[in-house]
């Protein structure tokens, strides 16, 4: 037969010239969106910048400016010279910003001025009384109305907190963050230094800021442009992120991660301003910015806000997409030509794809041909054929083993069977009525399935066929339909193997505390009758005969000897030289007029 793919050659090559021609245009049009694309990221990455700035300033700034006003105020050394005017500036603050958790002073005496939110509104003082220092608490309402006093030795000294340590100038000082010692609240530490004409330390005044507010806004934030948000410190310990994780108050805090960020380079640009564009770490990409926030000449924090690269070009690949269906539309104008001067080919394409579609709906009587003069065709259509007679076959019946033969062999199933060798094995699970009853349906199902599994995948380890599940029950064979050397060694490694498979199983389910299962195995070999066993329209590929009772027979004798693997005197006179084998009696089984020998298979 003389088949040529001239054809399919001269459609490829016209094609292949205007898809190339579409490719360009794609491309062209591709470079364009990337630029609006990245163009409009810089602008949504900017927006939730000054979104984080302008919420961070809201809260430092009438904090910052509260701070000052205490800190000029107090210019003795001693805080309580002025206790009326401080507290009336504390106790306005405290009331009027939510997320200020308490406000207060220290002097270099040790004494100590607060008002606190939690877990009461109070009023704290730490003071000498009789050369002791002494603990005051008096607890308010929010109208400033005395409901309680309570007062102790004081164990808390101010001047050795970090807040009172770290702040020596008259200027803001940010904490980085951590646990409040009264409240077990995550925040941070406002302070401001007061210092006399010398520049010695007097005072310092101070506030607690919560950061869950802040922290869910640049959640909130970072959610909205599917990216992350940064804020940090001059020094760039981390303040708060999107990514920090709240268990029980307590703040994972890490500075930023130099393998995500190339830390080095962030700081190097950052300490000459605002710096933007884009890292790429093992892989990944993402567009940046650092904006910076100036709290005063010699404080500011940082912004840094990310998204992912490939975040950005989504809506690039949308447009790309969606050029390319315009190009295509274009392009089977052209594609139309090319068909039809390849009508030769594209016929029997067509063809060939709906009975490719007939077959995939297992629509298997209609007659298929194979009278293409299409080398490439022809073959594909002889191929079609067989797999046709392997689908018809495959509905009549399942063993996957045999429909591969069918399919291989070209043949259709019929009914039939041969006598052949073989080895038959069954086994029963023990006291499976009553394990049945300890578990719901649900339960039941789920331990047996976890079960079949685990045997099936054995079985057909030793190239085993299963014939049937039957209940809790397991009906395999070797010898068919694949002819195999020595199936009866296969069976018998078999049989071992699944016990301990079955050993493994058992030390998992008792850990688990699940339902253990014992398996009783029978195993004969002899002629058996083998094939397809029903009516033309519906049949099972099975065995039947009196070996397969015998097998039957010896898995049920396990019970009354307490064995695991019982086998017929045939099998032991087959594999007595290979295996570990155990008489055990000479008995008549039922259904049979003489008595035959059994034996046990050990490990």
């Amino acid at each position: 037969m003389n088949n040529s793919p001239i054809r399919v050659r001269i459609s490829v090559t016209f094609i292949s010239l205007i898809v190339t021609f579409a490719a360009i245009v794609i491309l062209v049009n591709y470079n364009n969106s990337l630029k609006n694309s990245y163009e409009l990221s810089d602008k949504i990455i900017n927006q939730a910048a000054q979104s984080i700035i302008e919420k961070t300033k809201y809260y430092l700034s009438k904090s910052n400016t509260s701070l000052k006003i205490l800190g000029n105020n107090n210019k003795t050394y001693n805080i309580y010279d002025i206790e009326g005017l401080n507290r009336e500036v504390m106790w306005e603050l405290l009331l009027s910003e939510k997320h200020i958790a308490s406000v207060f002073l220290a002097d270099r005496n040790s004494n100590f001025f607060q008002v606190r939110r939690d877990p009461k509104l109070a009023i704290r003082k730490i003071e000498n009384v009789n050369g002791k220092k002494v603990d005051f608490y008096e607890y308010k309402d929010k109208n400033d109305i005395t409901l309680g006093y309570k007062s102790s030795l004081a164990t808390y000294d101010p001047i050795v907190r970090p807040w009172y340590l770290n702040t020596n100038e008259k200027r803001i000082h940010i904490s980085k963050p951590y646990i409040f010692s009264s409240t077990k609240k995550l925040g941070i530490t406002i302070s401001y230094g007061s210092l006399d004409k010398y520049g010695n330390k007097l005072a310092v005044s101070a506030v607690d800021i919560t950061l869950n507010t802040l922290q869910e806004f640049i959640k909130k934030q970072a959610k909205s442009i599917k990216g992350e948000i940064y804020l940090f410190d001059k020094n760039y310990n981390l303040i708060t992120s999107s990514k920090d994780k709240l268990n029980n108050h307590f703040l994972k805090n890490e500075t930023i991660n130099k393998n995500d960020f190339e830390y080095f380079k962030l700081k190097n640009n950052y300490q000459s301003g605002d710096f933007k564009g884009i890292v790429r770490n093992k892989g990944d990409s993402s567009i940046f910015e650092i904006s910076s926030l100036e709290l005063d000449s010699n404080n500011k924090l940082g912004v840094l806000v990310t998204i992912p690269e490939d975040i950005v070009l989504g809506r690039t690949k949308e447009m790309l997409l969606i050029t390319i269906v315009i190009s295509l539309l274009f392009l089977s104008v052209f594609v139309f030509l090319s068909f039809q001067m390849s009508k030769m080919i594209s016929r029997p394409i067509a063809q060939f794809a709906d009975d490719i579609n007939d077959l995939r709906n297992l629509k298997t009587d209609k007659e298929l041909t194979n009278d293409s003069k299409i080398k490439e065709i022809y073959q594909a259509q002889k191929s079609l054929i067989s797999l046709q007679h392997g689908i018809r076959a495959f509905k009549k019946y399942m063993p996957s083993d045999l429909v591969k033969i069918l399919i291989d062999t070209n043949q259709e199933a019929k009914i039939g069977g041969d006598e052949k060798n073989l080895a038959i094995m069954f086994t029963d699970i023990e006291g499976f009525t009553t394990i049945s009853e300890t578990l719901t349906p649900l339960e039941l199902t789920h331990h047996l399935s976890i079960y079949f599994d685990e045997m099936e995948k054995v079985i057909s380890k030793y190239n085993g066929t299963i014939d049937k599940y039957i209940g809790d029950a397991i009906m395999g064979f070797w010898g068919a339909p694949v002819d195999i050397e020595e199936p009866i060694i296969k069976a018998a490694q078999c049989a071992l193997a699944m016990q301990e498979k079955l050993t493994e199983l058992n030390n998992k389910w008792k850990k688990e505390g699940k339902a253990e299962l014992k398996t009783r195995i029978g195993v004969h070999f002899g002629k058996t009758l083998v094939g397809n066993i029903g009516s033309p329209n519906r049949m099972n590929y099975t065995i039947m005969g009196d070996t397969v009772n015998v097998a039957a027979r010896l898995e049920g004798i396990n019970k009354s000897y307490g064995t695991n693997i019982m086998v017929s005197e045939e099998v032991y006179l087959m594999i007595k030289d290979q295996f570990n084998l155990e008489y055990i009696d000479q008995i008549e089984l039922k259904g049979k007029t003489e008595s035959t020998k059994i034996y046990t298979l050990k490990v």
